[in-house]
This record gives structure tokens, sequence and C-alpha cells, in this order.
């Protein structure tokens, strides 16, 4: 038990990495009850064992443009983490994705000796490579949620890295051993049997749902003139988003049902979805369910992304699937226009609908029925 002798550095700025965060956590205190965890959370994480040194949810951020609005936030959580680390005495530290940050205190934190568990790798595979050199220099291990990024590293010199197992693919596997029958769930939320749900998923960040929430919604709205039976409905992440999207449908004089409660959930209400690229749209695959992928950001990190960007796809689910499965709208794309031709072809025709269905059930071959958290907190005992 003498892992639990010392405060366990942990950063998880990143929204998506928030319930990985808060699995490892629970996790650790089943085994280790008295392990205090101290460093960067989202303000709604509430244990006795943790210490919020910041607020994630000030440093979530998407761009390089988006990250200078940002940086004296972020500069002073930087400055923060290294005072605190400093008057203190931490051996190891847990940091998750986040890489423009957590490279950084990496290489800082190896300055004081503090073991750097790394979870959740950077991309360094689709875009800006030559991380790989900080993290060589400054990563103790690297644990990777995606089988291929194993051979990836290891080809270029880097061997303490371990595939743990995707947490969403647990996620789901938890979620399908408590699943509910579908059409009730559906009549829990006042959806009638004959309505078909398109759900909006415009993302977690305040800049993306701006951005993406308007072009949805009046989306939504085009294709309810062809289909009155269609019901969209919009799908927010947390209530501050909820806020955020309610304020937006007032401004865009249209006004859907909202819903938040866990994304599992969430996504079976829906029949067809147009999901913000992200984690989210490994979880609609997952759940099999017909989907565009769309994603808008500042006009010059926009630039930046095309020009660095060496992968073909940005949508998770077809990164994974290696192909493009679901049609993604990038930048001007995600036009009103654009996106109703898409939706009426992907999901109003019977059979090209069902072959999105069909290469989503390829998808749980591709996982395992590792635990992640529990091989993360192996390799933390094991420094």
């Amino acid at each position: 038990m003498s892992l639990e002798r010392k405060p366990i550095l942990m950063v998880t700025a990143e929204a998506s990495s928030y319930p990985y965060a808060q699995d490892l956590i629970s996790k650790f205190h089943k085994l280790y009850p008295n392990q205090n965890f101290v460093g960067i959370f989202p303000k709604e994480f509430k244990s006795e064992r943790l210490d919020i040194w910041s607020d994630a949810r000030e440093l979530s951020v998407m761009g390089g443009v988006e990250v200078l609005k940002k940086i004296f936030t972020i500069r002073k959580a930087f400055k923060k983490i290294l005072n605190k680390i400093d008057q203190g005495d931490y051996k190891k530290a847990i940091l998750l994705d986040y890489s423009g940050f957590n490279l950084r205190l990496a290489r800082e934190l190896k300055k004081r000796n503090i073991k750097v568990i790394y979870y959740i790798s950077p991309k360094i595979w689709a875009w800006n490579e030559k991380r790989i050199k900080k993290i060589k220099q400054y990563v103790d291990h690297m644990c990777v949620v995606h089988p291929f990024e194993v051979s990836f590293y290891q080809d270029r010199g880097y061997t303490p890295v371990t595939y743990v197992g995707h947490p969403l693919y647990k996620s789901y596997q938890a979620y399908l051993g408590q699943f509910k029958d579908a059409m009730a769930v559906k009549k829990s939320y006042g959806i009638l049997e004959q309505e078909k749900v398109l759900g909006l998923m415009p993302g977690s960040r305040k800049s993306e749902i701006e951005k993406l929430l308007p072009e949805l919604l009046k989306t939504a709205q085009s294709l309810i003139r062809e289909k009155p039976s269609l019901k969209p409905i919009v799908l927010c992440s947390s209530l501050e988003s909820v806020k955020l999207c309610q304020k937006i449908m007032r401004e865009e004089d249209i006004e859907f049902q909202w819903v938040c409660a866990h994304p599992w959930e969430m996504i079976s209400l829906c029949d067809m979805l147009i999901v913000a690229s992200g984690t989210a749209t490994l979880q609609v695959g997952l759940m099999k369910k017909p989907m565009l992928i769309v994603y808008k950001m500042n006009a010059i990190s926009a630039f930046l992304a095309q020009r660095f960007v060496k992968i073909k796809n940005f949508g998770l689910v077809n990164i994974i699937l290696q192909k493009t499965v679901a049609p993604e709208f990038f930048q001007s794309r995600v036009e009103v226009s654009k996106l109703v031709q898409e939706a009426q072809r992907q999901f109003f025709n019977e059979e090209i609908r069902r072959a999105q269905i069909v290469e989503y059930e390829k998808l749980p071959q591709l996982f395992d029925d590792k635990c992640p958290s529990a091989e993360v907190i192996k390799l933390v005992e094991s420094y």
C-alpha cells in the first residue's frame, strides 16, 4: 500500500478525457482508499481525496488560435502546478492527452525526478510526428488506447508503450450489460413510436457549439419540411452546454427538445445523428447509428490543420475503420444545403443507411476486453 503515501499528480484538461480520469480515480480508490490526487480536473469532480488546483473547463480549447485566446489562463495554471509541486513531495504523475500543455509539463516533471505515465497518446500519428522526441525524453511510459499505436511508437524507437484497451469500448460493454428496451427509453423522453429521431451533437467545447449548432439546427429544420415525422433532439454533454445550446436556439428562433444524460442513453434515443468530430463518433459507431461528421474551427487553425495533418480522415470512427464510412464535413463544407443533401442520401436511403451500419458492426472486433483503468494502475504501481 506504499502508493498511498504520496499524492499522485493528474492533469485531465480535455473534455473527452474526463470520464476516463473519473473511472481511473474510482478504480484507484477501490484498491487504495486513501490515495490522494492533485492537479487539473473539471470542477464537478468531487472527492475528499481530490485537490483541484485549476478548473479543467477553463483550459479546454481546440486549435492554435483558440489556445492564444486563453494563453494567460493556461500559463497561470502551468505556473501554479510547478509552484505546488515545488512546495510538496510528489513522485508520480498521470497526464491525459492535452499534449501542448502536458509535454511541456512532462519536461518540468522530469527535472524534478517525478515519474510520468501518459494515458491517451498525443495523435502524433496524425500530425507533428516530431513530438516523439519529447516523449522519448520526458515520458516514462505511454499508455495507448489504439492497438496500432504500439507499433507506431516501437517502429520509431520508443519501447515503453502499452496498449491498455479503449475506455470507450469498456464503457460500451458496461452499457450493454444494463441495456433497457430502446422504445421504453424513447417513451420516457416523450418520443412517439412513429417518430424518427435525428440527434444533433454539436460538441462539448464552447467554441465548437457556437460554430456548429446554428448550422445543425437549420439543417434539421430543412429536413423536417420533407420528413414531418423527423424529431430533432439536441444532445448536450453538460449542464454548461445546455445553457449555451438554449441560448443559441433562442437566437436562431429554432426550438428543439434537448437532452443532457449519459452519452450511451442519449445516443440510444436516436435513429441517425449529425456529430461533431471527436470521441462521440466512436460512441455513435459502436451503437451502430448512421451519422454525418462535422467540424469547424478558427480559419487560421483550419489552415494549419489542412497543411500539417497527414491522415485522410478526421473522424475517429473513420480513422479506426481506416476508410470513410461516415461522410465528413470540414469548415466551409459545414453548410446547410450540403448537409441536407447528404443527410437525405445517408439517412433516408435504406441501402446506403444499412451500408454504414454494416461497417460499424466490425468495430467490436477491433477492441478487446481489457480494463484500461486497471491496466494503467498496474503500470503506475510498477514505477
